[in-house]
């Protein structure tokens, strides 16, 4: 047995050796058959960088391909090229970096805020001229009926609106003390008046000055005070500053005095509308430019790229808004993670006080703002269809919107549950208090949209490979962003901070992360974005490091912003105090 197991053994190894020896001989004469083969390892079988021109397509496919359009206003034949890439890099450079930048100097009262405003103004006034003279070398076809002039008209008149405003708001507070409480009366300042007037001079500004003290604490509200009206105040009483303690030449103009006399009132609303606003229609304005620019949402794709533009949009500025929190953005309502208190039946409460006396938590904000979209959703799903029927995707876009609105309705009515439980944590904080919040309300609906939102799409099967995979990148990171919004909530329960100020809880750093750079992914997903990656070769992994590196930067330059408001702050603080 044992010898009959040694011969078929031995007859088997023969075997094998001549079935690889006729292997190496066969290989053998191919190579030298054809010198031209390269040996390599490994052959690429998947197809990055591999235009799908180059693959295996079916004749329909490669029909559709071959007549694929790749013409944009970017490569588009022009002598005058020169001015789109110039109206790019002012709408990019005031959007991103002079327009927040004034943002941190108008909240810190620094005496150069106009001086950067007037940069904004003259960097964007400028691109909108280089767009004319380019948009005149190019034919109408190219993109016919596209909203971007319309566009920039309305971006140029609030801009506008805005800096007009701001120059009229700055001189009330120098001609009218009431407005702002830390102003010196302008002709207190004029430096015509006589010595003899000295005297007077600085009786007024210390009545002023009682009666700054009489009507504000030194712990309430002392952000207001101004630098520039601080030096003013130290140099009357020195006596040998009086140049530096006048107002701004533009200011002192009689027209701007008689415009804040007589209109400030209304120049103030202006001011308060458009200061925040222009930040987001400029970042919008940005993005419609950049789609335009492209050729996008023509035809057919218009509605596909408005909801995963609008919804992709809507996701990343709700990381940005994270990311703000975390930095102290929304203190006065104590949206930074912060307790807050106030005296519901106080007299002089703002307007926004009377109407939620009870406060608004972000986390109220956010389940109204789901519970409208869902309601404004249910009736755009199938409008990309012709004759709008209604279709099984229609119906799995709506099934979405009802959990929208069913998720906004529950926090809103959680919202209202939970308002004895916030008084009540935020007494623990600050004191007894009529009513307050400490700073979150621990309502899962908001995480919950997002979580399932995340969950459904990355589950959302499309024609295409490429899309598949980058709608469930999206998909994913919101549901992992939700994730820590949860986990936020229970660090916030389960450890209670017992200090006033904004609280900085290290998971919202990565729910932010994780909202920013899926709305931008969510963006990216839209069908025309997707057959311009596929034309082009590049897998969803391109898309992927590329969102994730612009997320770290555009996180990094939010914080940036923040910490350097805050240093400006400090400084204006410290000022007071050494005065």
């Amino acid at each position: 047995m044992r010898n009959l197991a040694t011969v078929y053994l031995t007859v088997l190894a023969a075997a094998v050796a001549a079935q690889h020896g006729s292997h190496s001989a066969h290989g053998s004469t191919g190579q030298l058959n054809n010198n031209s083969i390269h040996p390599v390892a490994h052959e690429s079988h998947h197809m990055h960088g591999m235009p799908i021109l180059e693959t295996q397509l079916t004749a329909a496919e490669r029909a559709y391909w071959e007549q694929y359009d790749t013409m944009t206003y970017f490569n588009a034949p022009s002598k005058r090229k020169r001015g789109l890439w110039m109206h790019a890099a002012a709408v990019a450079g005031t959007a991103l970096v002079l327009y927040p930048a004034s943002l941190v100097l108008a909240e810190s009262e620094s005496r150069w805020y106009l001086v950067c405003l007037a940069a904004h103004c003259l960097v964007l006034w400028t691109g909108l001229a280089a767009l004319a003279v380019y948009a005149a070398s190019l034919p109408s076809t190219l993109y016919p009926g596209n909203v971007y002039g319309t566009l920039s008209w309305i971006v140029a008149i609030v801009s506008v609106s805005h800096a007009a405003s701001a120059v009229v708001v700055r001189a009330a507070k120098w001609l009218a003390p009431d407005a702002a409480p830390y102003a010196i009366p302008l002709e207190l300042l004029r430096p015509e008046r006589s010595s003899s007037s000295h005297e007077h001079s600085q009786e007024s500004i210390d009545e002023h000055e009682a009666n700054v003290g009489k009507m504000y604490s030194p712990g309430e509200e002392t952000a207001e005070l101004a630098p520039d009206v601080e030096q003013a105040t130290g140099g009357l009483r020195d006596g040998y500053r009086r140049e530096r303690m006048q107002a701004p030449a533009l200011l002192r103009h009689p027209i701007v005095q008689q415009m804040a006399e007589r209109f400030g009132t209304v120049f103030g609303a202006v001011y308060r509308i458009t200061n925040s606003l222009q930040l987001l229609l400029l970042l919008v304005y940005a993005a419609v430019g950049f789609a335009i620019g492209n050729r996008f949402a023509q035809g057919k794709y218009v509605f596909n790229f408005l909801a995963h533009w609008i919804k992709g949009g809507i996701f990343f500025l709700l990381g940005v808004l994270s990311l703000a929190r975390y930095c102290g953005f929304g203190a006065a309502h104590g949206w930074a993670w912060n307790a807050i208190a106030y005296k519901a039946r106080r007299e002089d409460v703002s307007r926004w006080r009377r109407l939620f006396p009870q406060g608004t938590t972000m986390e109220g904000v956010e389940s109204f703002l789901i519970f409208f979209y869902g309601s404004t959703n249910v009736f755009l799903e199938h409008l990309a269809n012709p004759g709008g029927r209604w279709e099984a995707k229609d119906l799995q876009h709506v099934s979405i919107a009802f959990m929208y609105i069913g998720c906004g309705l529950c926090g809103l009515i959680v919202e209202r549950r939970l308002a004895s439980w916030r008084c009540v944590a935020a007494a623990r904080v600050v004191g007894d208090c009529d009513e307050g919040s400490p700073g979150f309300s621990p309502n899962p609906f908001p995480a919950l949209t997002v979580f399932f939102t995340g969950i459904l799409m990355s589950q959302h099967a499309q024609a295409s490979e490429v899309s598949t995979v980058i709608h469930a990148q999206w998909g994913k990171l919101l549901a992992y962003g939700s994730f820590f919004r949860i986990f936020t909530f229970l660090l916030l329960l389960l450890l209670p901070r017992k200090g006033k100020g904004p609280a900085h809880p290290f998971p919202e750093l990565v729910t932010s992360f994780c909202l920013v750079s899926g709305g931008m992914i969510f963006m990216e997903s839209t069908d025309q974005v997707i057959e311009a990656l596929e034309y082009r070769g590049l897998t969803p992994m391109f898309t992927f490091n590329l969102s994730v590196g612009t997320t770290v930067l555009v996180m990094a330059w939010i914080m940036l912003l923040f910490s350097w408001r805050d240093a400006m702050c400090a400084q204006s603080s410290a000022h007071r105090v050494a005065r």
